[in-house]
């Protein structure tokens, strides 16, 4: 199957029972929604649940990253973000303004969202 057809195929198919059930517990369903590759969604909700309270503060989202991960990191953060500026814009029902989309960015954290959610998927793994 190729990854330009994920989005034809329901996310719980990608996942055992378990994992579909933490998931749909963690996330709700504009969560879901913004994530566009439906293999990312244990991820983000490894990183939402672990930015309830301080307790992302005892994962070291900054350890890991060499000079050339950076470019995929700036890649992949600037999706998110155009993800976000999609949904925003969804929500609201027109284009957002600029500052629309900053205050979503620091309203939800989203800088902060996005380091947790890389150090899974890409420093941590599947463990």
């Amino acid at each position: 199957m190729s990854d330009d057809k994920l989005s034809d195929v329901p996310w719980e198919s990608f996942y055992s029972p378990a994992r579909v059930s933490y998931i749909s517990k963690v996330l709700d369903e504009e969560h879901i929604g913004t994530v566009e590759e439906p293999r990312d969604l244990i991820y983000v909700a490894r990183a939402v649940e672990v930015l309830k309270g301080d307790r992302w503060k005892a994962v070291d989202i900054d350890r890991g990253y060499e000079p050339e991960d950076r470019l995929e990191f700036n890649k992949e953060l600037s999706r998110w973000y155009k993800r976000s500026e999609y949904f925003t814009g969804t929500r609201l029902g027109r284009r957002p303004t600029t500052d629309e989309i900053v205050s979503n960015a620091i309203d939800q954290d989203l800088g902060l969202k996005f380091r947790v959610f890389y150090w899974f998927k890409h420093i941590d793994g599947d463990n």
